[in-house]
C-alpha cells in the first residue's frame, strides 16, 4: 500500500538544514577566501561568526566541527574586545550558545543565549532578536509535547519580530520550520494552516525554492486524505522544479509523491509513469533506500493493474542490481515479494517472505515505523489464504499503528480488510462495524468533485505542456528562418572574403619580401652591436683586472713603506719616535687589509665590513699580544662600504682600539672591548668601540686634546660627514654616526 513516513522525514531533513536566520547562506570554502582577504574591521566579524555558525549548523557536526566553531567564535570575540564592538559581541553570544548546546552543555548554553535575548531587547534589534529566540527553541524537544508548545511559542515571537522588521522571506522560512514541527508530530491540520501562511509571503518575495513550499503542501495534503489538493499542490511543484531543470533528489521526491497521490485514486497509469520518473533521479543518485521505495510503489502498482508478472521482472531485475543489507529496506522488498506472489496466487512461494517478514516485525514495537513494510504484507496473504484469525489479528495491529501515525487513507484500506476477516470469520457484528468506519473514512477522503478536481488539474497541465510545445515549435521555426538567413548571410561573406583574401595574399607577398629585406639589415647591425658589446665587455674586463693591480700595488707599497718603518724603528734609541713609527705602521696596515680585500674578491667597488674587522682585529690582538687580558666582542651587521668610507673607517678602528689595548687595561687587567656596527633604519651607519676599563683621566676634555690619534678619529669623521661622540663611564665609548653610501 501507500507509504508517506520515510518521505516527510527525508524532507523535513532537507528544509531543516537552513534555518531561517541564514538568508544566503555561503560555503565554508567561500567564507574563508572572503575572510582571508578581509582587514580587522566588523566585517571580519561578521565573517567569522558566519563561518562558525556554517561550521556547527549541521544536526550531525563532528566534533572536529564544533571545535572549528568554537575556534572562529574565539577569534570574532577577542576582534570584539579589540575594536570595542558591543553590538558584534552581543552577536557572538547566539553562535556561542549553539557551540555549548551542540557540547550538550545546557546550562552554559542559556546563559548566553538569554544573555543575547536581553542585550537586543535594550538594543531595540528586532530581527537579532528574533534569531536568538529561535536558538532558545533549539533546547526544546519537539517529539515532547510540552517542549513542542515551547519550541511553537519561540518560533511565533519570532515571526512577529521579523514581521516588525519587515523581514519578508525570515518570516516565511520560521512560517515554514513551525509547519514542519506540527507535521513532525502528525499534526497535519496545524502544519497545514503555517504553510497557508508563509504561501503568499512566498509567493510576493518569488521565493527561490517555491516547488519545496508546494512539496511541503502536497505531503501534508496527502496525509491528511485530501487527494484532489494533493495532486493540485504536487503538480505545482513539479512545473516549478522542472523549469529550474532541477536534477537533484528533490525532483524524485515530487515525482514520487505525484506517483503516490495517483496511486492512491487509483489512477495506476499515471502513478507508474511517476514512480518510473521518480526512479532515474534516484538510480542516477545511487539512492537506494529511495530507491526500494519506488520499486515497491510500482510492483504494488503493476500487480494492481494485472501485470504481477512485469512486477517480477522488475523486482527481480532490481535486487540483482541492489544490496539491501538494512532492515527496513530488507523489509521493503520482501513486502514487494509478498504482495506480487499473493497478486500471482502463489502462496507457498509467497511463504518463505512472510516468515522472514515476522521475524524482522518481532524485533520492533507495533508503532515503529518498520511496520509499515509488515503488517500489510500479513494482512494480504492471510486473507489470500484464507487464515482469517491471524488476518483479524494483524488488522488489529494495523489499526494502532495508523491511528499513531494519523494515517487517514491507509486505516480506512484496514478496516476494509478487517471487514473481510470478519466475513471470513463468521463475525456479522464486528464486520458490519468495520465497514461502516471504512465507508465514514472513504466518504470523507474521497469528495464527490475528486474526479472532476483531477480531470481539471491534469487538463490544465497538459494544457500548459502543449502550449510550451507550441512555443516551442514557434522557436524552432524562428530558428530555422534565422539559420536560413545565417547560411545566405555566410555564403556571401565567404565570396567577398576569398576575393579579399585574395587581394590580402598579394599585399601579404609584397610585405614578406620588404620585410626579408628589413630582416637581413637588422641582422647585419646586429652584427656590428654584438661585436661592440663584445669588445665593450673585453674593455670591462681589462678595466676590473686593472684595478685589482692597483689594489694589489698600492698594498704592496704600503707593506713596503710599512717594512721600511719597521726597519727604520730598529735603529732608533728614542721610545717617542718607536713608538710613534708602530701607530703609522699600524695605520698603513689598516689601509693595507682594504686594498688587500679589493683584489683578492670579485667585487672591486666594495669591502665587507664584517670580514676585514675581524682581520683588522686579529691584526692588532697579535700586534700587543691582547690574548691574555683583553676579549674581543664583535656585532657588525652585512655591510658593504665604499674604499672612500672604508678607508676613513679603518683608521678610526684602528685608532680606537690600539687606544683601548694600550691604556684601558693597565697592570694587564683582564676586560673587554665591544665593537658593534649597526645599518640603521634612516640610511646611516653606527660605529661603537667600548671597553670597560677604566676611563679617561678626570678633567679630560676632548675639545682640549691635541693627541695625534684624537685629532685623526675626529678628523677622519668630519670626513665622512659624521658625529664623533666620546664618553667616559665605567670605562670608554666611542660613537660615530655617518650617512652611509654604498657607492660614491
Amino acid at each position: 500500500m501507500i507509504r508517506l513516513s520515510s518521505i516527510t522525514c527525508f524532507l523535513l531533513f532537507c528544509l531543516l538544514q537552513t534555518p531561517a536566520q541564514n538568508e544566503q547562506a555561503r560555503s565554508i570554502h567561500e567564507l574563508q577566501l572572503l575572510l582571508n582577504k578581509s582587514s580587522r574591521d566588523t566585517n571580519r566579524i561578521r565573517l567569522l561568526l558566519e563561518l562558525g555558525s556554517e561550521y556547527v549548523e549541521s544536526p550531525w557536526a563532528p566534533k572536529a566541527d564544533i571545535d572549528s566553531a568554537f575556534y572562529y567564535a574565539n577569534q570574532a570575540s577577542h576582534l570584539c574586545i579589540s575594536l570595542k564592538s558591543e553590538k558584534w559581541t552581543e552577536k557572538s553570544w547566539v553562535l556561542y550558545s549553539a557551540i555549548y548546546r551542540k557540547k550538550n552543555d545546557v546550562v552554559q548554553g542559556k546563559s548566553y543565549i538569554q544573555k543575547a535575548i536581553e542585550a537586543f531587547k535594550k538594543r531595540d534589534d528586532k530581527t537579532e532578536l528574533a534569531n536568538a529566540y529561535l536558538e532558545l527553541s533549539n533546547y526544546y524537544n519537539s517529539s515532547l509535547e510540552k517542549e513542542l508548545a515551547e519550541k511553537v511559542k519561540l518560533h511565533q515571537l519570532a515571526v512577529g519580530l521579523f514581521d516588525q522588521a519587515h523581514a519578508w522571506k525570515l518570516k516565511a522560512n520560521t512560517l515554514l520550520d513551525i509547519g514542519d514541527l506540527y507535521e513532525s508530530t502528525k499534526d497535519h491540520s496545524n502544519a497545514m494552516s503555517q504553510f497557508q501562511l508563509a504561501l503568499p509571503i512566498c509567493q510576493k518575495i518569488h521565493y527561490e525554492e517555491m516547488h519545496l513550499v508546494y512539496d511541503r503542501m502536497t505531503i501534508v495534503s496527502y496525509e491528511m486524505g485530501k487527494l484532489d489538493d494533493a495532486l493540485k499542490y504536487g503538480i505545482l511543484a513539479m512545473k516549478i522544479a522542472e523549469s529550474k531543470k532541477d536534477s537533484s533528489s528533490e525532483m524524485a521526491q515530487i515525482y514520487n509523491e505525484l506517483a503516490l497521490t495517483y496511486h492512491a485514486m487509483s489512477l495506476m497509469p499515471q502513478a507508474i509513469d511517476y514512480y518510473q520518473k521518480a526512479l532515474v533521479f534516484t538510480e542516477k543518485n545511487n539512492d537506494t533506500a529511495r530507491s526500494a521505495n519506488l520499486i515497491q510503489g510500482l510492483v504494488s502498482a503493476y500487480s494492481l493493474t494485472g501485470k504481477p508478472l512485469v512486477a517480477m521482472d522488475l523486482l527481480k531485475s532490481k535486487e540483482k542490481k541492489y544490496t539491501f543489507s538494512r532492515p527496513r529496506g530488507r523489509a521493503k522488498i520482501l513486502n514487494s515479494f509478498v504482495f506480487c506472489y499473493v497478486a500471482m496466487k502463489e502462496y507457498n512461494t509467497a511463504k518463505p517472505y512472510v516468515n522472514e517478514l515476522i521475524e524482522i516485525s518481532k524485533k520492533y514495537p507495533i508503532t515503529d515505523e518498520m511496520q509499515y513494510e509488515t503488517f500489510e504484507s500479513f494482512i494480504l496473504y492471510y486473507l489470500a489464504t484464507k487464515e482469517y484469525k491471524n488476518a483479524d489479528r494483524y488488522c488489529s495491529y494495523n489499526e494502532i499503528f495508523r491511528k499513531k501515525n494519523n494515517d487517514p487513507y491507509n486505516l480506512a484500506v484496514n478496516y476494509r480488510w478487517w471487514f473481510q476477516a470478519d466475513t471470513g470469520l463468521g463475525n456479522c457484528v464486528p464486520a458490519l462495524s468495520h465497514f461502516r468506519k471504512y465507508a465514514h473514512l472513504k466518504d470523507s477522503l474521497m469528495t464527490a468533485s475528486l474526479g472532476q478536481n483531477i480531470a481539471e488539474q491534469e487538463a490544465r497541465y497538459e494544457t500548459e505542456k502543449k502550449e510550451k510545445d507550441i512555443l516551442l515549435l514557434k522557436q524552432n521555426n524562428q530558428l530555422q528562418q534565422t539559420e536560413l538567413k545565417q547560411t545566405q548571410l555566410t555564403r556571401n561573406v565567404i565570396l567577398g572574403g576569398a576575393t579579399m583574401l585574395a587581394l590580402l595574399l598579394g599585399l601579404g607577398y609584397n610585405r614578406y619580401r620588404l620585410k626579408q629585406r628589413n630582416n637581413l639589415q637588422l641582422e647585419v647591425k646586429q652584427k656590428e652591436i654584438n661585436q661592440k658589446n663584445e669588445s665593450l665587455g673585453h674593455l670591462l674586463e681589462e678595466k676590473e683586472w686593472l684595478i685589482k693591480e692597483i689594489h694589489h700595488r698600492v698594498k704592496n707599497n704600503l707593506q713596503i713603506v710599512m717594512s721600511l718603518l719597521n726597519t727604520q724603528s730598529q735603529y732608533l734609541d728614542n721610545n717617542a719616535a718607536i713608538k710613534a713609527i708602530n701607530e703609522s705602521r699600524h695605520r698603513m696596515h689598516a689601509m693595507s687589509l682594504i686594498h688587500q680585500r679589493l683584489y683578492q674578491t670579485e667585487n672591486v667597488a666594495t669591502v665587507n665590513m664584517p670580514t676585514y674587522i675581524s682581520e683588522l682585529i686579529s691584526y692588532l690582538r697579535e700586534s700587543y699580544d691582547t690574548n691574555l687580558h683583553a676579549r674581543f666582542i664583535q656585532n657588525i651587521d652585512d655591510i658593504n662600504l665604499d674604499v672612500a668610507q672604508a678607508i676613513p673607517i679603518g683608521l678610526i678602528l684602528n685608532e680606537a682600539i690600539t687606544n683601548a689595548v694600550k691604556y684601558a687595561f693597565p697592570d694587564n687587567r683582564a676586560g673587554t672591548i665591544n665593537i658593534v656596527m649597526k645599518n640603521n633604519t634612516a640610511n646611516t651607519i653606527r660605529l661603537q668601540i667600548t671597553d670597560d676599563g677604566i676611563g679617561l683621566p678626570t678633567g679630560y676634555s676632548i675639545d682640549d686634546s691635541s693627541s695625534l690619534g684624537m685629532s685623526l678619529m675626529k678628523g677622519l669623521t668630519k670626513q665622512l660627514g659624521g658625529t664623533f661622540v666620546m664618553k667616559s663611564n665605567k670605562g670608554l665609548k666611542i660613537e660615530i654616526e655617518f650617512p652611509y653610501a654604498a657607492s660614491i
